[in-house]
C-alpha cells in the first residue's frame, strides 16, 4: 500500500539534490538491513505541481503523494503562500515515497518548495534546474494560472505537458481563450491539458452512441438547438462554465458548425446564448446554470471516492451517491433536431444521485432509456492517468478552438 504520509525533510535550496542522494542511501541501507533488496533510484518522469491557493495545498500534496506512489518519479511541489519564517525567502524539503505490491516496490521523490507569493518569481530558476533530464516532465497548475506571466510561461517552456483545470478558474470564458492562445502559441512544444475536457468523455461518449444507428445518423444535419445545463452556487450567479463551452466546442467541431462570431447574448437564468450554422440550419446554443448544486473542488471530490488502500473506486455496487459535484459540472444536454418535418430529441441528464446518468431518445419513436455510472465511464479522471499521455489531444484541441470561435471575436485572438 501507498505510505500514508511522505516524511520530509527539511534541506537547504541549494543542497535539494545531495539531500535525496542521502536518502537514497539511507533506505537502500534499511532495505538491506531489514532482509529486502536494494532500493533502485529510477525516477521515470518529473511531475511539477504549482499550488498557490493555501487551502488546497493540503489536498494537492494528498494527491501527488499518490500519485509518486505509483510511479518511479520525482514529485516536485511548489507552494506560494503568505506565511514564511521571518528572513526567509524560499524553503525546500524532500521525502522518498513507497508503495508496495505484488510487483515489488515502487519508489519515488518528493521535493517541497514553498515561497512568499511576492517571491514566487524565484521559482523557475530553483525548479527548472531539478527537471530531469531526458525524461518526460508534465507540469500541473492548480487554481488560476497567472496567464502570459513571466512565472507562468517559464515553469511552462521547461516542461513537456501543462495540466490544468480549468473548473478551478474564477472566471471560466477568460480562462478557456486563454488557454487556447497558449495552445496556439506552444503548438507542440509543450502540449496543453485540461482536467475538465477529460471529464467530459463520459458525456460525449453517450451523446455520440445516440447517432451509432444508421436511421438517427441524419439527424446530426438537421440540429437546431442545443441546450446544456451545468452546476451553479446560486440563482445570481453563472458559476463556472467551462465544461459546458468544451462540449458545445466539440459538437461544433465535430459537426463543423460555423459560429456567429458576436459576444455571448443573455440567456434564460442568467446563461449564455449563442448562434451557428450547420449545414444550412440555424443553431442556437444556451449555456444555462442550475443553481442549487452541491459543489467542491474535483480534488476533493476524488478523495471522497478514493478507496482506503490508496486506489480510486470508479463504481461499486455500495456506493450509490456522491455529497458534491465539480465546479460547473454537467448536469443535463439536450439536442433537438428536426429531420423533414420530424423532432429529433436527444438527451442525457445527470441523477438526483449525481454519480449516474440517464439518456432519452426520441424520434418516430422512443428509444430505450440506459442509465449508466459516470465515475465509470471516466468523469472522476484522475492526475495519475494523464501522467501516461504523452501525445497531443488533437480532439481536445479541436474542441478548445471551437469553445473559443463560440466565446466571440475576443476567443480567436491573433497572437505573434
Amino acid at each position: 500500500m501507498t505510505t500514508p504520509h511522505v516524511p520530509l525533510r527539511p534541506v537547504p535550496v541549494n543542497g535539494i539534490e545531495t539531500g535525496l542522494s542521502n536518502l537514497w542511501r539511507e533506505a537502500a541501507a534499511g532495505s538491506l538491513a531489514a532482509g529486502g533488496t536494494v532500493v533502485a533510484r529510477n525516477c521515470a518522469l518529473t511531475l511539477v505541481v504549482f499550488t498557490g491557493v493555501e487551502g488546497n495545498a493540503s489536498s494537492v500534496v494528498r494527491e501527488v503523494e499518490q500519485v509518486s506512489g505509483q510511479y518511479a518519479m520525482r514529485a516536485i511541489v511548489l507552494r506560494s503562500l503568505g506565511h514564511m519564517p521571518k528572513d526567509t525567502t524560499v524553503a525546500s524539503q524532500i521525502g522518498i515515497t513507497q508503495r508496495d505490491d505484488q510487483s515489488g516496490s515502487t519508489h519515488g521523490e518528493v521535493i517541497m518548495i514553498t515561497t512568499e507569493p511576492d517571491q514566487a518569481t524565484l521559482l523557475p530558476g530553483t525548479v527548472l534546474p531539478l527537471i530531469l533530464a531526458e525524461q518526460p516532465s508534465f507540469l500541473l497548475w492548480t487554481g488560476e494560472p497567472p496567464w502570459r506571466s513571466d512565472l507562468f510561461e517559464s515553469l511552462v517552456d521547461g516542461c513537456d505537458r501543462l495540466i490544468i483545470d480549468t473548473s478551478d478558474s474564477r472566471n471560466a470564458e477568460k480562462a478557456l481563450v486563454a488557454l487556447n492562445d497558449l495552445q496556439r502559441r506552444k503548438h507542440n512544444a509543450c502540449i496543453v491539458t485540461d482536467l475538465n475536457w477529460t471529464r467530459l468523455s463520459p458525456w460525449t461518449e453517450l451523446m455520440a452512441q445516440f447517432f451509432d444507428t444508421q436511421d438517427l445518423r441524419p439527424y446530426l444535419g438537421a440540429i437546431d438547438r442545443l441546450t446544456i445545463e451545468y452546476a451553479a452556487d446560486t440563482d445570481d450567479s453563472i458559476g463556472n462554465s467551462a465544461q459546458a463551452y468544451l462540449f458545445a466546442g466539440w459538437m461544433a467541431s465535430r459537426l463543423n458548425w460555423e459560429t456567429s462570431g458576436q459576444p455571448p447574448a443573455p440567456a434564460a437564468g442568467g446563461g449564455r446564448g449563442h448562434t451557428a450554422l450547420g449545414n444550412g440550419v440555424r443553431i442556437q446554443i444556451e449555456l444555462l446554470p442550475r443553481p442549487g448544486v452541491p459543489q467542491g473542488s474535483w480534488l476533493d471530490v476524488l478523495g471522497k471516492r478514493r478507496a482506503s488502500d490508496g486506489s480510486f473506486a470508479r463504481s461499486s455496487p455500495g456506493i450509490g451517491a456522491i455529497s458534491q459535484v465539480g465546479f460547473g459540472a454537467l448536469m443535463s444536454v439536450h439536442v433537438h433536431a428536426k429531420l423533414n418535418g420530424q423532432d429529433g430529441v436527444f438527451a442525457i441528464a445527470r441523477e438526483q444521485d449525481l454519480w449516474h446518468a440517464s439518456t432519452h431518445c426520441s424520434a418516430g419513436q422512443v428509444y430505450p432509456a440506459h442509465t449508466v455510472s459516470l465515475g465509470a465511464l471516466g468523469e472522476m479522471f484522475s492526475i495519475e492517468q494523464q501522467l501516461r499521455e504523452l501525445y497531443p489531444d488533437q480532439l481536445f484541441e479541436e474542441s478548445l478552438s471551437a469553445a473559443a470561435r463560440i466565446l466571440g471575436p475576443h476567443g480567436v485572438r491573433r497572437t505573434p
